[in-house]
């Protein structure tokens, strides 16, 4: 940008320093945020009574802005009743916004991404929805290794997120799956559903007669 006398080149210069500066720091904040799960222990991570509904609306607020960006409906579907887990909050909240911006990294201008909060049976879930190109199943053990990339895929990233993602579901002995996206109707973009399961909170001990 300094060498450059035209206001044109000078302007798309310090376009290409912004983005690559944002690419940077992206990728500085996963090695930290991958630093923080992996020194965590799971004996030594504090755990509390979190309702996981409330705590995915915080999450999804705080990428409204992100999302009007992408040009993507971000949402919350409301569940009808409190899910509480045992778990971290610094830690969930970080592996939720790890998900979605994987999603909307990978889902195109116009689609949808949906978090939602439910349970089945005694189990959490934490489900994530998009309608982008989706994973094939061959790759999806893979896509939680870090720094995978999947062939042929042009969308922006460190390929830690979904790294870090596998790690704080690890803490939280949860269990992470990929499906396609059961309410997509197109074969192009049969979009990717993202879900963790939650283990039941842990009974409370019997006294012993």
């Amino acid at each position: 940008a300094l060498r450059q006398v035209d206001p044109g080149e000078i302007h798309r210069s310090l376009e290409q320093l912004a983005k690559s500066s944002e690419s940077a720091t992206r990728l500085v904040n996963q090695l930290l945020a991958l630093a923080r799960a992996e020194n965590q222990p799971h004996a030594g991570l504090a755990f509390e009574e979190i309702e996981l509904g409330a705590l995915a609306v915080s999450v999804v607020q705080d990428w409204v802005q992100a999302s009007f960006a992408h040009d993507i409906d971000l949402g919350y579907e409301p569940h009808d009743e409190a899910v509480v887990i045992a778990g971290n909050a610094m830690m969930l909240r970080e592996l939720l916004s790890n998900l979605i911006d994987n999603a909307l990294r990978y889902t195109p201008a116009g689609g949808s991404v949906t978090v939602r909060v439910r349970r089945d049976g005694e189990h959490a879930l934490l489900e994530v929805e998009d309608t982008g190109p989706g994973i094939a199943p061959a790759e999806r053990a893979h896509v939680f290794e870090r720094f995978y990339r999947i062939l042929g895929n042009s969308a922006s990233g460190s390929g830690l997120g979904l790294a870090i993602v596998r790690e704080i579901a690890g803490q939280h002995n949860a269990e992470v799956d990929i499906f396609n996206n059961p309410r997509s109707l197109s074969k192009k973009f049969p979009g990717s559903l993202f879900r963790l399961t939650f283990p039941p909170p842990a009974s409370d001990p019997i006294d012993a007669a």
